[in-house]
């Protein structure tokens, strides 16, 4: 790295993440059905129109592409943070 820029690594967990099959992903429960901040919902609403960077569906399936862009747009129609309805999505055992 050079000229100063800021550096930063994310851990991804793939099999949550980029998944093909539908799984509720992990929020914090007492944030769900807050409002998502306009300029978050319009990055949303690109990564469903544009699909993610080249450097990440490199590494995806084309359904797992397929998937995420779906989300995205579903993300940016709601508006805010999805809940879970059944109460059921909890990690089990409760620690």
């Amino acid at each position: 790295m050079t000229g100063g820029e800021p550096c930063g690594v994310w851990g991804i967990d793939h099999g949550l993440c980029f998944a093909a099959a539908f799984k509720l992903r992990t929020v914090i429960w007492e944030f769900a059905r807050d409002p998502l901040p306009l300029d978050l919902v319009a990055d949303i609403a690109a990564l469903a129109e544009n699909g993610a960077p080249p450097e990440v569906t490199e590494l995806l399936t084309t359904e797992e592409t397929r998937a995420l862009r779906r989300r995205a747009r579903a993300l940016a129609l709601l508006g805010r943070l999805p809940e879970d309805p059944s109460g059921m999505r909890y990690p089990w055992p409760l620690v």
